[in-house]
């Protein structure tokens, strides 16, 4: 096996680590009475509890969005709600053209949430799709297999204020098939279609690069109070450890090869992945730790691909 080879190897086990934990993780704080939806994200659950999440990307370049939405999810035992808030500068122009359930409604200014009960599991989610004036198209979804014909049964209010317009969910538990499911973790994402300007911004919380309808670009949503530790451990810890172990076995096979030139990037490659395997074995895991995994693993990436360059253009490329 050539240098080149087993740098190419590490280099892609090192990308398929940092997509492993590169996800956005949302997690959903429980409330005890339900709330009234009337388009307005103004009762004190809204106010007090939880965190809005903003940061939207434009799923073209990646970059934010000019106009940015921001949302929280909260949740009881019957229903989860969702309030989404999107910044405007040209509210007066917003394109709202679409009055029929189901109709084209992502040809209108609208917010679109995609939810998965069972992220992991083959089987439908459900993406919801909401204009300004409160006209809503849902259907189940998964990838590009669409049941449009499918109705659900919730509650949506809409309000356009200065500055902004708001969009606020009920959507029961029982509506998605998620009732006892709250452990688990979900596939999300909010995103946003922007006419109101020219050009027009497309944009998402969870960055889609291939589109908003493409599961494996949905970020996470967690449920607190609920026992989701195993969940994450499952999800992202277990197939983590094993390209680890992956990855440490090719640099032990590196020794026996010509690489003394670039014996301090191979160390280094060795040492941040036991860090990784110390921060996974400290304490509890949680999405914050799983950031900060992500960010060694890209770390790592960043490095591997900096070295396999160097090789690419070295003379000592020849197979042994």
């Amino acid at each position: 096996m050539s240098i080149r080879s087993v740098l190419f190897l590490i280099f892609t086990l090192f990308i398929h680590i940092s997509r492993l934990t590169a996800e956005d993780f949302y997690i959903a704080e429980k409330i005890e009475s339900p709330i009234v939806i009337d388009g307005k994200l103004n009762e004190s659950d809204w106010v007090n509890t939880g965190v809005w999440a903003n940061s939207f990307k434009l799923v073209k370049s990646g970059s934010l969005a000019s106009q940015q939405t921001e949302f929280k999810i909260l949740y009881d035992v019957k229903n989860i709600y969702i309030g989404i808030k999107c910044e405007e500068v040209n509210i007066a122009y917003l394109k709202c053209t679409t009055n029929a359930h189901d109709g084209d409604v992502w040809n209108d200014d609208c917010a679109e949430i995609f939810l998965e009960p069972e992220k992991s599991a083959n089987t439908m989610g459900f993406h919801f799709i909401v204009n300004p004036a409160g006209v809503f198209y849902d259907e189940k979804r998964k990838d590009s297999l669409s049941e449009s014909g499918w109705n659900a049964s919730i509650e949506i209010k809409t309000s356009v204020e200065s500055g902004y317009w708001i969009v606020e969910f009920a959507i029961p538990l029982e509506t998605i098939n998620a009732e006892g499911k709250m452990k688990t973790i979900w596939g999300m994402n909010i995103c946003r279609e922007r006419y109101a300007a020219d050009p027009n911004e497309i944009s998402s919380w969870s960055f889609a690069p291939k589109g908003f309808c493409f599961s494996n670009s949905f970020g996470n949503l967690l449920f607190r109070g609920s026992d989701f530790s195993s969940s994450l451990k499952e999800q992202y810890v277990q197939p983590l450890i094993g390209k680890i172990t992956s990855s440490q076995e090719v640099i032990k096979k590196m020794s026996s090869l010509k690489v003394m030139r670039y014996e301090k990037e191979i160390r280094k490659y060795d040492a941040i992945l036991n860090e990784i395997k110390d921060m996974i074995n400290a304490g509890e895991l949680t999405p914050l730790k799983l950031k900060l995994i992500s960010n060694k693993c890209k770390e790592n990436t960043n490095l591997a691909q900096k070295t396999f360059n160097y090789i690419q253009i070295d003379s000592l490329l020849d197979d042994e």
